[in-house]
């Protein structure tokens, strides 16, 4: 994966100089109580590699680019007077034009620290050459804005720096660099921390020669791209010099080695490992012509072109160029000389067609145009949602199974469905989870494209439940362990997940929302170590009536280990540092259920916009919710507090009753069956 991510970098320079069509980019700038940034700096950089443009905002803070060329990481950024920099990070396809850029500034603030070698003496003249904000996904190239302007922080004589013009609440990682010593990243400070200690070494000196393949010639003023494969990674960059070499120095690992220079480019690069024992290391890159592909992506039924289609290049067995297709759907991607591979990977809205992969060649310099790429709309599905007297059922909740999906539809006043999907199973089989926003009803439903147009009908019964436990093969209760319901559906290729929990404290587990009259099992699991597959027990198949509490018994799990569960237990997650947004106080959140849900920075969008979609629509708006993350993230606004922290158990979703103790343990938005239970009793 990492070496794909180095061949896709280098492929995102090298289009900033070669894409065709340039874009506009606009936006607006604003301070932190919302009023226009009038006067402030904005900058455009066009790609990690690329240039960097300046324009200044206007009296009501807008700013505008033109020229700009289509590529990938395009960062937008601006600053003014006692605030520092704020921003975002952008991908821009062909004939794509941006207008809504918005940029929140806040007060400006500094990290302070030294920088030391191994032993720990002071290093001066340590560079901080960029500084990355991953909450705003952007990054600051203090290297190209000297010639703006700007001081590159740099380390005195007692290795002391400081990084001016930071925002203010803000997570920093910070790219450094010395001549007599190997770059480090110092990820992870905090912006107005005081001591902050990077410690660098020598690593060992990497010789290299950007030469051209077959003829051997020398390749001057080259772009030397490499990226480290193993944890903590990291890119270093180079350049060739006259006679084609570089030096480097760089930490113990494995690395991955590319170059480019105008036209050309290294096909597959250079695995290297870098021994900590090795004095030096020569590395030898051989670059060969390239040439464009260019295409579009078109629906079938209407010829109207396709946006956010999503093409890849392979070149010898590599995933060396990935395009998305703007408003006109065309797509270009950068190819070495000789067989590539051209692959259609997905369009959002569209089912992704058969012999999707062309083969074409390319020679140094051409520009090959491709067939079109035609597709078929993905279907919306329609279905309609009854109680057990055949009523509709106005705000009953679907939740999607196949394709997997995190949050919850909701049905209009005639109890109606529209179900619209970005994929699709090859099958065009959606299978999903309806549920009574009142009652403890539900079903689960089965809808292939055939019945898109006419719709489905669902009709809920009584959910009930089922108990069980989790034990080793020595007959010891297991703590955490992962329990999910699944059926196997005789119309779908693979076995469907219904719910998920955990065993607890005694190893028991329950669920009591549990679709009646389908056959299902258990399957009870705990975290296997390195190289071995995570153990697992699975229960009798069964088919639930209308009586509650079925007992499955006992499910064994050869070699189980224990994981934390804290079902019953208090769970304070109130009680972590906020990133934004106000959490309730103890007076409002005594008696009341809460609801915490814990992501990865990765998920926080889409499981943010699904928590103030479940607001919106009534299920959630009784209950108190915070949404936990390592962060940082950009929060955007929420009614509800967003917290830093991790998930405390196995589960990464955990209900409270009304005195704070956990009452399901699960993934995703908790089933409406568990929130009605939880709001009854408090």
């Amino acid at each position: 994966m990492q070496l794909q991510t180095a061949l896709i970098a280098l492929a995102a320079m090298m289009s900033l100089t070669l894409s065709p069509q340039a874009s506009t980019l606009a936006g607006h700038v604003a301070l932190p109580d919302g009023s226009h940034a009038s006067g402030a700096r904005v900058f455009v950089e066009m790609g990690l590699g690329g240039a960097l443009i300046e324009s200044t905002a206007g009296d009501d803070g807008a700013f505008r680019f033109d020229g700009v060329r289509p590529g990938r990481a395009i960062g937008v950024f601006a600053l003014r007077d006692g605030h520092g920099f704020g921003g975002a990070s952008i991908d821009l396809a062909i004939a794509e034009d941006m207008a809504d850029i918005a940029i929140r500034l806040a007060p400006a603030g500094v990290i302070h620290g030294r920088v030391l070698n191994y032993e720990g003496a002071a290093i001066q003249g340590a560079r901080v050459t960029r500084v990355a904000l991953p909450g705003s996904k952007v990054s600051i190239p203090f290297a190209k804005l000297v010639p703006f302007g700007f001081e590159e922080p740099k380390s005195g004589a007692d290795g002391s720096f400081a990084v001016p013009l930071l925002p203010e609440g803000a997570v920093a990682d910070l790219k450094i660099v010395h001549p007599e010593y190997a770059q480090e990243a110092a990820a992870g400070i905090a912006v107005g921390e005081r001591n902050a200690r990077v410690t660098m070494y020598r690593g060992v000196v990497v010789t290299g020669n950007v030469l051209t393949r077959g003829a051997n010639r020398p390749v001057a003023n080259a772009s030397v791209i490499i990226s480290k494969s193993d944890p903590p990674r990291d890119t270093v960059a180079a350049k060739s010099g006259g006679d084609g070499s570089f030096t480097v120095r760089l930490k113990p690992g494995a690395y991955h080695f590319a170059a480019i220079a105008d036209s050309s480019r290294t096909q597959a690069g250079l695995r290297l490992l870098i021994g900590g024992d090795s004095p030096a290391a020569t590395v030898a890159l051989y670059v060969t012509g390239s040439g464009r592909i260019r295409g579009a992506v078109k629906d079938a039924a209407t010829d109207a072109p396709v946006k956010g289609a999503r093409v890849t290049l392979d070149t010898g067995g590599l995933l060396s160029d990935i395009a998305v297709t703007g408003p006109t759907g065309e797509y270009e991607l950068i190819a070495t000389e000789g067989e590539n591979v051209v692959g259609l990977e997905s369009a959002p809205g569209y089912a992704a067609p058969s012999g999707r992969d062309l083969k074409v060649a390319v020679a140094d310099g051409a520009i090959v145009d491709m067939p079109a790429f035609f597709l078929a709309s993905i279907p919306t599905y329609s279905i309609a949602i009854e109680s057990e007297d055949g009523m509709p059922v106005p705000g009953a909740v679907v939740s999607m199974l196949r394709p997997q999906q995190f949050g919850w539809r909701f049905a209009d006043r005639q109890g109606r469905v529209t179900i619209a999907l970005a994929s699709l199973p090859a099958d065009g089989i959606v299978v999903g989870l309806a549920e009574h926003p009142a009652t403890p009803h539900g079903a689960i439903f089965s809808v292939d494209r055939a019945a898109s147009d006419a719709g489905a009908v669902v009709r809920l019964l009584p959910l009930t439940a089922i108990r069980g436990n989790v034990v080793g093969d020595n007959g010891a209760p297991i703590e955490g362990a992962l329990v999910d319901g699944r059926t196997k559906p005789g119309n779908i290729a693979e076995t469907l997940i219904l719910w998920r929990t955990l065993s607890g404290r005694d190893g028991t587990f329950q669920w009591s929302g549990v679709v009646p009259h389908l056959p299902q099992y258990c399957v009870a699991s705990t975290p296997g170590t390195a190289g071995i597959e995570a153990p697992s027990g699975v229960s009798d198949s069964f088919i639930t009536d209308f009586d509650p509490g079925e007992d499955l018994g006992s499910i064994v799990v050869p070699r189980g280990t224990d994981s934390v569960s804290l079902a019953g237990r208090r769970l304070k997650c109130f009680d972590a540092p906020v990133l934004c947004g106000n959490p309730p106080d103890a007076k409002a959140l005594r008696g009341r259920p809460a609801l915490a849900v814990y992501c990865s920075p990765a998920e926080f969008g889409y499981v943010r916009d699904a928590l103030c979609e479940a607001i919106r629509s009534g299920p959630l708006s009784q209950i108190a919710i915070a949404l936990v993350t390592p962060g940082p993230v950009e929060c955007g606004e929420t009614p509800f507090p967003v917290l830093e922290g991790k998930a405390p158990g196995g589960a990464r979703t955990y209900l409270t009753n009304g005195d704070g103790d956990v009452v399901l343990e699960t993934f995703g938005l908790p089933p409406l069956h568990a929130i009605q239970s939880a709001l009854s009793a408090k």
